[in-house]
């Protein structure tokens, strides 16, 4: 999943308690999604584990974030003029020891392009091999 570095920074550090993203696809409760923070950083920093994630329409998400911890109006252009989100909540954030940073990655995965908002992995794809190097580097390695 894509953030901009300010709001992977907040899931990270349990700022903040949800993610609101466009709808693309149902994200099982229980799933763990790699963040990957965006242009200055262009690095993998952490992973979490998806609590509930909810299938709302645009007026039930911004009466939702009311009582989320974490939100502001920065937030609020990700959810105006949206027919379907997802409101995921945000469980164990973990950073990880090392960035694992973009130009790391394609040293190795040359082809590999960052999901413009959240993708669901396949086992035995491309993507899926990334997630094992990006999760070996970022949790294992010291800096």
């Amino acid at each position: 999943m894509s953030f901009k570095p300010i709001f992977g920074e907040q899931v990270l550090t349990g700022i903040k308690s949800h993610e609101v993203r466009k709808f693309l696809g149902r994200i099982e409760e229980g799933s763990w999604v790699l963040v990957y923070e965006s242009t200055p950083v262009r690095a993998f920093t952490g992973i979490f584990q998806v609590g509930r994630a909810d299938i709302v329409d645009e007026d039930c998400a911004l009466e939702l974030i009311r009582g989320f911890r974490g939100y502001s109006d920065l937030d609020l252009p990700y959810i105006v003029g949206r027919r379907k989100l997802v409101v995921i909540e945000v469980r164990n954030p973990t950073r990880f020891h090392v960035p694992v940073f973009l130009d790391e990655v394609r040293r190795y995965f040359p082809s590999f392009r960052p999901p413009m908002s959240y993708v669901r992995v396949k086992s035995g794809t491309l993507l899926c091999s990334v997630c094992e190097f990006v999760l070996r580097r970022g949790l294992y390695e010291e800096t």
